[in-house]
């Protein structure tokens, strides 16, 4: 699956959300991996499919905490200061699920995707 341009999580155990809506724990969360990296990232339990995030988040308070540490170490991902490594870090807690969501995923990231995107909703 084509993952090099998404986070993509780590899937812990088969869980449920609230609202009864198929979750998984989040083990951690890695950042556009590579082929291989995105390949281990498979999911078995949903066909070998990629649990990738799409920029929806419920996060608890100390996420903040975990990127204020990052900005006070000058800690950095590909030379920013990014939301992946507090997620990470929550998952390491224990305290990130991933939900699976129904659907298609639409792409704005650059400007072929972007395009792309409008197109499908245009026709």
């Amino acid at each position: 699956a084509e993952a090099g341009g998404f986070g993509v999580v780590a899937a812990g155990a088969r869980e449920r959300s609230d609202d009864g809506c198929p979750a998984f724990a989040a083990e951690r969360v890695v950042e556009k991996p590579g082929a291989a990296e995105a390949a281990a990232l498979a999911v078995e339990e949903l066909g070998g499919d990629l649990l990738t995030c799409f920029g929806m988040y419920v996060l608890p308070s100390r996420t903040f905490d975990y990127l204020d540490d990052d900005v006070r170490a000058n800690r950095r991902c590909r030379g920013v200061f990014g939301l992946t490594p507090a997620l990470s870090r929550l998952a390491a807690d224990r305290g990130l699920r991933a939900i699976l969501v129904e659907g298609t995923r639409f792409d704005f990231g650059d400007a072929r995707a972007f395009a792309a995107t409008w197109a499908t909703f245009g026709k």
